[in-house]
């Protein structure tokens, strides 16, 4: 897909929304409205209505008067993809958001991966998608407070919508697709996570975010990790907390293989790990109402199937149900679930069988 695109302010690019498929009143998370000409295998196919749902400034060199470069990256979702868009250098002495309020071309067109949306990774931070995206980027700035200076190895990264927060450690990515590596600004690598193509030692930390859940097989992921940490190294990993996402005694997602309670997290890293210390994430009130009217919505449905007959349906069926009813029930504006942020979550160290997810603090005790 080639992509360019001109941010206009609120007043000059306000829409009906019959003709942008969004509510009139939609707007970046920043104030502007972004307008995305889109071509897809040489054909035109018009302007789409975008939210620039995740902003870095990355360095780009120096000007000829010392002034730093950086090069600014807007990753945007429209209704229909996630796209990234990368803008021509500016001086950071600029407001540090300050172009977003000034008329211009992001450019040169980028090519940027087009993926659909579905329930086994998290691709926007549009309308009702915006909990679940905010509580990923939670962990990623959370994770920054336990992490040593370095190498940052970051496992089942997806479309690295929050590496930069990690900053200054360089970090590698690495997913099983191609697809979501796609338009990173980093090294990345196409592998899976359970047999890592790094050499022993190789990285300072490591960092998972909900990618633990994904593999049949967590215990080789383990493996992996604990084997191209330094000796010295910490590796966290952020899940799902099984006894909260859906049903204690039921994996829900149909994207999911393993999941696991704040000891059963424990006792798997501490099979690997010298030293293993185990947090929780939570949500602020606001986020826990969301929370609690979606399980509301989930007994009812699963109240249909008492017999539990859903057990013998094919994966491939239940994957496509299941993105099918997350996509109904998400893609409607919702006015509470735009308004949640990064800050509407936190780690705490009590009350883990009440978080959202479970985080592993592991360390290698050798010398």
């Amino acid at each position: 897909m080639l992509l360019s695109a001109v941010i206009r302010e609120p007043e000059v690019s306000r829409r009906p929304a019959a003709r942008t498929g969004r509510s009139e009143n939609e707007r970046d998370l920043f104030g502007c409205s972004l307008i995305v000409e889109d071509s897809w295998s040489g054909s035109n196919s018009g302007r789409v209505s975008a939210t620039i749902c995740c902003i870095t400034r990355m360095p780009a060199g120096v000007f000829t008067d010392g002034t730093p470069s950086h090069v600014a990256v807007a990753k945007v979702c429209s209704s229909r993809s996630c796209l990234e868009l990368v803008r021509v250098p500016r001086s950071c002495k600029d407001r540090a958001l300050g172009f977003l309020g000034r008329e211009g071309q992001v450019g040169p067109p980028y090519r940027a991966a087009r993926m659909k949306r579905t329930g086994e990774r998290v691709l926007t931070a549009a309308g009702g998608f915006n909990p679940t995206w905010q509580r990923h980027v939670a962990a990623y700035a959370l994770a920054g407070g336990f992490l040593p200076p370095g190498r940052l190895l970051d496992v089942g990264c997806g479309i690295g919508h929050s590496f930069h927060l990690l900053a200054p450690r360089e970090t590698v990515g690495v997913d099983i697709s191609a697809e979501a590596l796609r338009g990173q600004d980093r090294e990345k690598v196409v592998a899976d996570m359970r047999v890592l193509p790094f050499g022993e030692g190789e990285f300072s930390s490591v960092l998972s975010v909900q990618s633990l859940e994904h593999v049949p097989d967590p215990e080789r992921v383990l493996a992996e990790i604990a084997r191209v940490l330094e000796p010295a190294g910490t590796a966290m990993f952020v899940t799902p907390n099984r006894l909260t996402l859906g049903r204690p005694d039921e994996i829900i997602d149909p994207y999911h293989f393993r999941e696991f309670d704040h000891s059963e997290l424990a006792e798997l890293c501490g099979e690997h790990f010298g030293r293993v210390r185990v947090l929780g994430l939570f949500g602020s009130p606001r986020y826990m109402e969301i929370v609690t009217e979606e399980r509301a919505k989930l007994d009812r449905l699963l109240a249909k199937d008492p017999l539990r007959l859903r057990r013998l349906v094919p994966i491939r069926a239940k994957q496509w149900l299941y993105d099918a009813v997350l996509l109904r029930n998400r893609e409607k504006p919702d006015p509470r679930a735009e308004a949640i942020e990064v800050g509407d979550f936190e780690l705490r160290e009590t009350g883990l069988l009440e978080a959202l997810d479970v985080c592993a603090i592991c360390e290698r005790t050798e010398a």
